[in-house]
């Protein structure tokens, strides 16, 4: 049918400039989603330096050794006490019973029986 107003009449598009359009469109989105994601792995880098940070400022206290043992009566609860201050005040130094011994060794305590020191390192 010829158009007879003068003016030509709408030409389908050809199959591969049709597949080209959806091609530049989808090109057109995936520009647009990866610029997306880019911003949101910088946020989350972002992000991650601020929980480093955090845990960072929520890091044991450091507390003094417990003072060292001369063997006096007297001070064997206030050793024992400080001791296990320390032990609880920094967990990470002292994940087991043999480190905490240990440590109690060489600030002076040598116990025949280990009962009473385990007892208070168990708390």
């Amino acid at each position: 049918m010829k158009d007879t107003s003068g003016t030509p009449m709408d030409k389908e598009p050809t199959p591969m400039a049709f597949i080209q359009d959806i091609y530049n469109e989808i090109q057109t989105k995936l520009d647009y989603l990866n610029n997306v994601v880019q911003e949101h792995k910088a946020h989350i880098t972002g992000l991650e330096g601020k929980i480093s940070g955090l845990l960072l400022a929520k890091a044991e206290p450091k507390l003094p050794d417990a003072p060292s043992f001369n063997g006096d009566r007297k001070s064997v609860l206030p050793f024992l006490a400080k001791c296990g201050m320390k032990f609880c005040g920094q967990p990470s130094l002292f994940p087991d019973e043999p480190t905490k011994i240990t440590y109690m060794g060489t600030q002076g305590w040598q116990p025949v029986n280990l009962t009473p020191a385990q007892e208070v390192i168990r708390g």
